[in-house]
């Protein structure tokens, strides 16, 4: 988890389900799907790297076969 500007992203390995569904239906959080990273589906060993410019980043994600 880690705050860019005025956001706040979480990165996580998640199940995709039939529905593609990943909130848990409880009040207070809300969370909203991005993307998903291009892995093998084994790992979720996710960095956050500052990027070269302002208002970038840059996510990392390890994943072996």
């Amino acid at each position: 988890m880690f705050r860019h500007n005025n956001e706040v992203y979480l990165v996580g390995r998640r199940n995709v389900t039939p529905d593609g569904n990943y909130d848990l239906g409880r009040d207070g959080l809300r969370v909203d799907f991005v993307l998903d990273l291009p892995s093998q589906g084994d790992t979720g060993f996710a960095a956050y790297v500052p990027g070269p410019w302002d208002n970038q980043f840059v996510i990392y994600n390890y994943s072996s076969p």
